[in-house]
């Protein structure tokens, strides 16, 4: 049960970025592959701001902010 509830506040937490249009959990792996209590997630995410186009920068400052609230809040890391 935490394993989804973990998956639900992850999705809530990015649903809760202002340009976040689109969250999808699309994959999650356990298995002999990765270290022992650990999960690969795969995660798609749509940004969007419908007053103007985000620059690179908006874009880069965003994915930056994700990718640093999930390895303090969840431990998480980009799969090297």
């Amino acid at each position: 049960m935490r394993a989804k509830s973990l998956y639900v506040e992850l999705y809530d937490y990015l649903e809760g970025f202002e340009q976040t249009e689109k969250i999808d959990i699309f994959d999650v792996y356990e298995g002999d592959k990765i270290e022992a209590n650990k999960k690969s997630v795969a995660i798609s995410i749509v940004l969007r701001n419908k007053e103007k186009t985000l620059d690179e920068k908006e874009i880069n400052s965003a994915i930056e902010k994700i990718l640093a609230t999930i390895s303090k809040d969840y431990n998480g890391e980009i799969r090297q």
